[in-house]
């Protein structure tokens, strides 16, 4: 299997032309394990979803995502290509059939671990790889600095966003080390390449010291420990560069390459008659290039296959830990909140109207919906005015009323020689108690069942952001559909000045990922503010769904944030911990709307 280059440093049209004598025939098709269209489909239209969340991992708002059966363009499991800002995944590391695959759901991520992990992997790439070698730098030297860069943008990476370190585990036991340990030379080479793979993810905080100890001292029995400790202070020292500091990185890997030559020239010294691997020896793994000068080959060590063995050792250690800490830990509530809100409202999303999606357009507000929100804003600043607060102060001296009581009491306490505590002076003071913002987000199920709410709702969000636009500046509502993905129909900000329509057809549905996407974007979990969550919905979800909004209800009611249950038919489930509103004509939820509003900025305090 030739060496993988997963960071495509030029576009697919422009990229070399691949050896054609040495075919990857582990990611070559064949006519008896092509995928049907319905398959293919499938997998096409996974790519834009994975999108999404890779724009999340890397903090960019332009990545595109496809995923291929018939594998990569380098034949690695996964790639990157700044030039098209395109992130590439085989299909063979999804463990299951892309049909079954729901990335917006809740938790899905679980069943596919180790290709999230790649996916994770690569976005990381994305952020933090901005490096570009010159013309003339060595190709020994390029390598090696690819090489440094796999741990270091991983280390960057969890820096940011730590709790995706489980992902990146996952990813390690289950496509770098599978691919490392296909039986490497023991050579300088090669230990060198294992343990900038291995031992540098240790540093960066992916792996554990006794989860790579086998690694450590194959290495270490290969390289010789001064040689180890000197290669270990330079992927240390490449872990703290800066993402453009390309000359900081080549210096480094000139270093490298020129450390891990020495260490094999001395090796070899002795051994002219070592067999050669040929140019470019593979370690590879799911992103990684060995750092092999051209022509330069690996000398046997004198314990055949201990690298390999030690290896193996280091994947199986791994392995058992990522099992045990299956399922595995469940993320932050307010990193998955906050993560969910970059999804739906975040800058990469544009208006909801795609392929697919629930948004059919939009029309200007109707007079009689210009009408009801000026009436609700009305309402909602009558219901947040409160009386002014009064509080007495007594006071040794003026101003202030002079109670005779206190003054003689004051007066009896001198004459007795004792320190006088009496305050005679009683006065009033009046002021003003902060109106109540009010924070209202709106999740409204867009399946089949519910295609009778969808005008309604949208002229209900429509009217609600209008109105706390008018009401205070400090007021916020936002609205979100939910079917196989989280759509954003209104959003916190400026009112917008059309209304949004949209249809109910979804045939699954995510009422966690719009929950947690009005909590990040409205501060619903968060007291000082009038809140209020509506769900308009049959509350007919599969189990993981269920559970996942339950968990979220149960938090966001212990916060003290008001909950509706808008339903339009005794058809359903009541969702716990909310008021359920039964509307038999769904015109009448913008009024129940309304007045849930008005009541939640009513009782805030």
């Amino acid at each position: 299997m030739p060496v993988h280059d997963h960071i495509r440093r030029h576009s697919p049209e422009c990229a070399p032309t691949p050896d054609a004598s040495a075919p990857d025939e582990a990611t070559a098709p064949t006519s008896a394990s092509a995928p049907d269209a319905a398959t293919l489909d499938a997998w096409a239209a996974l790519g834009p979803i994975l999108a999404d969340h890779a724009c999340i991992l890397a903090d960019r708002d332009d990545l595109l995502v496809t995923v291929n059966p018939a594998g990569t363009s380098s034949g690695a499991p996964a790639q990157f290509t700044p030039a098209t800002a395109t992130i590439d995944l085989d299909a063979k590391i999804f463990p299951i059939p892309p049909a079954s695959i729901r990335p917006h759901r809740t938790g899905d991520e679980h069943r596919y671990p180790a290709a999230y992990g790649a996916l994770t992997h690569e976005a990381a790439h994305a952020r933090h790889s901005r490096w570009l070698p010159d013309a003339d730098t060595p190709s020994a030297v390029a390598h090696a600095a690819e090489l440094l860069e796999e741990s270091r943008i991983e280390a960057r990476h969890i820096a940011r966003r730590p709790h995706d370190r489980v992902w990146l585990r996952a990813c390690a036991v289950n496509l770098v080390l599978d691919e490392i340990s296909a039986t490497p030379p023991d050579g300088p080479y090669a230990a060198a390449t294992a343990a900038a793979l291995i031992l540098g993810r240790e540093s960066a905080g992916i792996l554990e010291p006794a989860e790579t100890a086998a690694v450590r001292a194959a290495a270490e029995s290969i390289l010789g420990a001064d040689t180890l400790a000197e290669l270990e202070k330079i992927w240390t020292a490449a872990h703290g560069l800066d993402d453009e500091d390309t000359s900081g990185l080549l210096d480094l890997a000139a270093k490298w390459s020129s450390l891990v030559h020495e260490n094999a020239d001395e090796k070899t010294k002795d051994e002219p008659h070592g067999a050669p691997s040929g140019p470019g020896t593979e370690t590879g793994s799911e992103s990684e290039t060995a750092s092999v000068p051209d022509g330069a080959g690996e000398t046997a060590s004198p314990i055949p296959g201990a690298l390999a063995k030690a290896i193996a050792e280091t994947s199986t250690a791994v392995g058992r830990a990522v099992a045990w800490e299956h399922p595995f830990p469940a993320a932050d509530p307010a990193e998955t909140a906050k993560d969910a809100a970059k999804q739906v409202f975040g800058k990469h999303r544009g208006t909801g109207r795609t392929r697919g999606g629930p948004v059919t357009g939009t029309r200007p507000p109707t007079s009689a919906e210009n009408a009801a929100a000026g009436a609700l804003a009305r309402a909602l600043r009558a219901a947040a005015y409160r009386e002014r607060a009064v509080t007495t102060v007594n006071s040794e001296l003026p101003p202030g009323r002079l109670n005779m009581r206190g003054a003689l009491t004051r007066d009896a306490q001198k004459a007795a020689g004792a320190l006088p505590t009496a305050k005679p002076f009683t006065r009033t003071h009046r002021h003003a108690v902060p109106t109540p913002p009010l924070r209202v987000g709106i999740a409204v199920d867009v399946s089949g069942s519910m295609s009778a709410a969808a005008d309604p709702i949208a002229s209900a969000a429509w009217i609600l952001a209008r109105a706390t636009s008018l009401t205070d500046p400090n007021s916020a509502s936002a609205t979100v559909a939910f079917g196989h993905r989280a759509t954003a129909i209104t959003r916190p900000g400026p009112a917008p000045t059309h209304v949004t329509t949209f249809t109910a057809h979804a045939h699954t549905e995510v009422p966690a990922v719009a929950t947690d996407a009005l909590d990040a974007a409205l501060g619903l979990s968060r007291p000082g503010a009038a809140r209020l969550l509506i769900i308009a919905t049959d509350a007919m979800f599969v189990a993981e769904e269920d559970e996942g909004l339950r968990r979220r209800l149960a938090r966001l009611a212990a916060s003290g944030c008001a909950l509706l249950h808008l339903a339009f038919s005794t058809y359903g489930r009541r969702l716990p911990h909310t008021t359920l509103a039964l509307v038999s004509d769904p015109v009448a939820a913008i009024d129940v709307i309304n007045k849930a509003a008005t009541a939640a900025v009513r009782a805030a305090r």
